[in-house]
């Protein structure tokens, strides 16, 4: 393990604790001017994301506003 990853695994109750974790779930507002402009300014605005730490995996659940059915 490098340096610099030790340092940040440690800040964070070491490799035992990070072993206890499976997985980190966040909730996400995605916005932005090119959202905007493409006329969806809050096609994003509630994500969920949940990934699994000790594995390559990522699974995102959205939920399309009412008015953006029928895209």
């Amino acid at each position: 393990m490098n340096d610099l990853l030790q340092v940040a695994v440690n800040a964070h109750g070491g490799l035992s604790r990070w072993n206890q974790l499976k997985r980190v779930k966040a909730n996400l507002s995605i916005t932005g001017a090119i959202f905007q402009v493409k006329g969806k300014p809050d096609i994003l605005k509630d994500v969920s994301i949940e990934a699994e730490l000790h594995k390559q995996r990522l699974t995102t659940h959205f939920q399309l506003p009412r008015h953006a059915h029928g895209l």
